[in-house]
């Protein structure tokens, strides 16, 4: 960039004839400004060109000597003394985070807090530009890769139908996977209904068993109640026969005579009195 911006600003100097050998002075500057058209872009362009540079070496470097910076600046025929004003009024509006280090003799690029995000940053813009200076210089063979790259299209064009194909009948395959799950749910769910309906039809069967066996139980209680009815009626009327008194009789005192007996009691007394009247 300064090789190429030299012959311009050597030609500017030659014809507005100002030297690079010592600053010009501001009235100076006011009447090249006025005597000549082309004085007033020389400073002006010279800054640029410093800016620029500086903002180069910034993308490209965290940490740069100063003999370094003098030796590429050498060409602007500037001193080291208008290179660090320039410098300092980049820093000072913020342009760019430059630091001189005079006891070390360099200059640091970058901000201390951000220094690792921002070296990441150079390192990448330094290797794209390497890439990029690599391809200009040596361009790769590009011949291999246009080769494998036709084979790939030429492979994928040959294999689209079948591929197509057994896409098709992975289609099929789901589809019948599906249509036999659903089988399988719906088969479920009918073996689920008819057991279901299976166990409602003999819960009813065995409630009806159920309560047919108490119909029985309270028709044999019922005739039992009929039976004992008539037994103690009958006791009675065999007791009063023989004079006895049953009305303090309790039900189960009546349960304990036997009928038999009684009878046979009370048909030998009947006897006994017929013979001896």
């Amino acid at each position: 960039m300064v090789e190429k911006a030299r012959p311009l600003l050597e030609k500017l100097r030659a014809e507005t004839g100002v030297t690079s050998d010592a600053p010009a002075s501001a009235g100076e500057d006011e009447d090249d400004a006025d005597d000549n058209t082309l004085g007033r872009y020389v400073q002006p362009l010279t800054n640029v060109l410093l800016l620029r540079l500086i903002s180069n070496l910034a993308a490209a470097y965290h940490t740069i000597s100063l003999d370094h910076v003098k030796n590429l600046t050498t060409g602007l025929g500037v001193s080291f003394e208008q290179i660090e004003k320039s410098i300092v009024l980049s820093t000072q509006s913020r342009v760019l985070s430059v630091r001189i280090d005079h006891r070390a003799g360099c200059i640091r690029f970058g901000n201390a807090a951000l220094e690792s995000n921002e070296m990441r940053g150079q390192l990448s813009t330094l290797a794209k530009r390497l890439t990029t200076a690599c391809n200009i210089i040596s361009p790769p063979d590009v011949a291999p890769v246009v080769s494998e790259r036709a084979a790939l299209y030429a492979h994928v064009r040959s294999t689209l139908e079948s591929e197509h194909i057994a896409t098709l009948e992975r289609k099929i395959v789901i589809e019948k996977r599906k249509e036999e799950a659903e089988r399988i749910v719906q088969e479920k769910l009918r073996e689920e209904e008819r057991q279901r309906k299976a166990e409602d039809l003999a819960r009813k069967a065995e409630e009806e068993r159920r309560l047919a066996r108490e119909q029985k139980l309270r028709e044999r209680e019922k005739i039992q109640k009929i039976q004992d009815e008539m037994d103690a009626m009958e006791k009675k009327r065999y007791l009063t026969a023989m004079g006895r008194n049953v009305e303090n009789m309790t039900v189960d005192q009546l349960k304990e005579v036997d009928t038999a007996a009684l009878a046979k009691e009370h048909a030998e007394k009947a006897n006994k009195k017929k013979r001896g009247s």
